[in-house]
């Protein structure tokens, strides 16, 4: 049971994310044995100790055919635990008075004496756990249905032994076990008469020892006893077993004939409930009927796309995970789900796999189209589930491990979503275990064509120029083992690649930048009191260009998806995409930073410079810092990015537009304790020449 509520916690906790309900995918034909009637209670109880109740069967039904105060009988109260929690108020119970240790129990007598002497009524609902024997069972099924009203229902509890010790003659000794006793015997010799006379039939397996329930049409119809079964009883229990039947040969048999009433056996139905419009399903083979087949080794290619997929145990049976992954990714629409509970440990010999937090942290990120949004780890039995949630795994970079004191199975649920379908294939560029990353610089580059090249100034650039110095670049890196990644539209990525075979470009993506100020910009320059105030410098490109303002404020937005695409980094440096103009090979040594580093001019009086405000910097236009190349680290990126787009929201307040260098040094003078200003170009100690070729 504590699978089942584990899965709906983990739908139900997904489903917050996404708002379209069009079609659902199921990787395997997912069974969901928890009925849909009792949902709600797990969903509005303390999952984490939430036990599947006998009372809960029986209010499911209550609540599924709208009964109100239903006549209920239960024969076996005991303590009364299920008794006081069935929702009616009109009640009786019955148990032997030596048996009876509760105070609901309104008739302390047998059932047989009960149904032959005291019977005035009729019932609705008749829950019968009582004397656990194959003749007593089939007795009081047989009184239960006379005393049915037509279209009542019949509830037999300890259906489901789990084990063959548990079904053995019952004895008072053992009383702390599990035992059913050989009731599964009663109901198996009658289930084809009990078949004949009900509408409706259900199989509840993962409440305690199983539910069969029989809703009875017409009661005037009943079972017959067959004499055979041992029927005496010593202070209530049954000295033998009937051996008309046995475990070994017989169960089987017999349970493969209640899993047909299994409730909701797959969750299409359950989806449907949920507000999606289409359930499909794949699976290796068609012994399940899934809506179409397709081994997840292997490269799927469908038209169909996806709001919602949904893994309830399949993966760790796939062995090709990095494709299963890309077919994932591949069969998801932007915004679409997935939601998954896997084994995670205490599972071997289930799958190929037990799988790791690690995985799914590493894996479901932007670089890959995806985004994280929940994990945990839960370990189930058949009564309770506890869970943990882990999104924290791994948020310093260096190897956590979880342990569990339980010897039950531990899953892990993992709930992603697709936010772009520009991510990179698992297969091509499989991702690296945290502990095992280096310590390093991710350097960070990105080129957009704004026309340049038709400038009539100084400041025209041919854009063959720049990606030949992009080629200095590469091979400097590539030298010292570095890493760098460019944003850029599809003609530039190709050149790239033919030219210098550069993988490592990613689509510009201008929409998500700061191009959604462009207009706003060009609006500002426009403006005659913005010209007046830059006249002496007005053949600057950031004095008559909105778009030479945008890709380079872009510079940090950049710096702010390299990090959220690969987390893994000490560091984060932005490059100009033509800063290496020349082709000499150089040495390259960034060591530890805790601080923003830009490039500052030596010449320049920063005394003086603090006291300059926006406005007078946009008039004077000093070359106070450089913004080429400047590193930020890793725990500065975030808050970096945010003071950025507060102090270029301040500019246009104050209706003047500057180059990101402007920005960047007023966010200096209001935190300088965050800020390492080298002298002028300061990168040239980073790049000590070796040799030019």
């Amino acid at each position: 049971m504590g699978i089942d509520i584990a899965v709906v916690y983990a739908i139900h906790s997904s489903l917050k994310y996404t708002s379209n309900y069009n079609n659902v995918l199921t990787l395997g034909r997912q069974e969901i044995h928890t009925t849909r009637e009792n949902i709600k209670n797990i969903l509005n109880t303390d999952y984490k100790s939430y036990n599947m109740l006998r009372s809960d069967t029986i209010n499911s039904i209550i609540d599924k055919y709208g009964l109100v105060d239903p006549y209920y009988l239960e024969i076996g109260v005991w303590t009364g635990t299920t008794f006081k929690e069935i929702k009616t108020k009109n009640k009786d119970g019955v148990d032997p008075e030596q048996y009876c240790k509760c105070e609901y129990v309104n008739y302390k007598m047998t059932s047989d004496n009960f149904f032959k002497n005291h019977i005035n009524k009729k019932y609705d609902i008749i829950f019968i756990d009582g004397l656990h024997t194959a003749h007593q069972v089939t007795v009081d099924i047989y009184n239960s249905i006379k005393s049915l009203n037509n279209g009542g229902f019949l509830v037999l509890d300890d259906v489901y032994p789990h084990k063959e010790r548990e079904q053995e003659a019952l004895d008072l000794r053992r009383l702390g076990e599990h035992l059913t006793g050989d009731v599964w015997k009663g109901v198996y010799n009658i289930l084809d008469e009990l078949e004949s006379i009900s509408s409706d039939i259900y199989f509840i397996r993962d409440v305690e020892r199983g539910h069969l329930i029989f809703k009875i049409e017409d009661t005037s119809k009943n079972i017959t006893v067959d004499n055979t079964m041992p029927n005496t009883n010593i202070d209530g229990f049954n000295p033998c077993e009937w051996n008309k039947y046995t475990y070994s040969r017989d169960f089987p048999e017999y349970l493969k004939r209640l899993e047909k009433f299994k409730p909701d056996i797959f969750c299409d139905n359950f989806f449907k409930s949920l507000g999606f419009k289409q359930v499909d399903s794949t699976d290796f083979s068609n012994e399940q009927n899934p809506t179409f087949t397709h081994n997840m080794n292997t490269k799927i290619e469908i038209q169909n796309k996806y709001d919602y997929i949904f893994d309830g145990g399949t993966i760790e049976h796939i062995f090709n995970i990095p494709q299963l992954f890309d077919n994932i990714v591949s069969l998801l629409n932007i915004d679409g789900v997935f939601c998954s509970i896997t084994a995670n440990n205490n599972f071997s010999g289930h799958g190929f796999y037990q799988f790791s937090p690690n995985l799914f942290k590493q894996c479901f990120t932007s670089r890959y189209g995806m985004e994280l949004k929940e994990m945990y780890l839960c370990f189930a039995d058949n009564y309770k589930i506890n869970i943990q949630s882990v999104m924290d795994f791994n948020t310093y970079n260096k190897r956590q491990e979880f342990r569990f004191d339980t010897n039950s199975p531990v899953y892990i649920i993992t709930v992603a979503k697709k936010i772009s379908h520009t991510g990179i294939s698992f297969i091509k560029n499989p991702p690296t275990q945290y502990s095992y990353e280096k310590n390093k610089t991710l350097f960070v580059t990105s080129f957009k064509d704004i026309g340049r090249s038709k400038w009539n100034s100084y400041f025209r650039r041919d854009t063959e120029d720049y990606i030949s110095y992009f080629g200095n670049l590469v091979k400097t890196l590539q030298y010292n083992n570095s890493d760098i990644i460019c944003f850029c539209d599809d003609d530039i990525k190709s050149q790239l690649l033919d030219r210098f075979n550069f993988k490592n470009s990613y689509p510009y993506d201008k929409d998500n930048t700061f191009y959604k100020f462009l207009s706003i910009e060009q609006a500002i320059i426009n403006k005659p009191k913005f010209k007046r105030l830059i006249s002496h410098r007005i053949h600057h490109p950031e004095c008559f260009s909105a778009e030479y303002n945008i890709i380079n404020h872009n510079k940090v937005i950049f710096i702010d998806r390299a990090k959220y695409m690969f987390p893994n980094y000490n560091n984060y440096c932005w490059i100009d995409f033509g800063y290496k103009k020349y082709p000499d090979i150089v040495n390259i040594n960034i060591g530890n930073i805790d601080k923003i580093i830009y490039s500052k001019c030596s010449q320049y009086n920063y005394d003086v410079a603090e006291e300059i405000d926006p406005i007078q910097m946009c008039s004077q236009a000093p070359d106070i810092i450089q913004g080429s190349m400047f590193i930020i680290p890793s725990n500065l990126v975030q808050w970096y990015v945010q003071e950025y787009k507060k102090m270029l929201l301040h500019y246009h307040q104050l209706d003047i537009v500057d180059d990101d260098q402007a920005i960047a040094f007023q966010i200096y003078k209001n935190n300088k304790q965050l800020f390492d200003l080298k002298i002028l170009d300061w990168h040239t100690l980073l790049f000590t020449n070796i040799y030019t070729q």
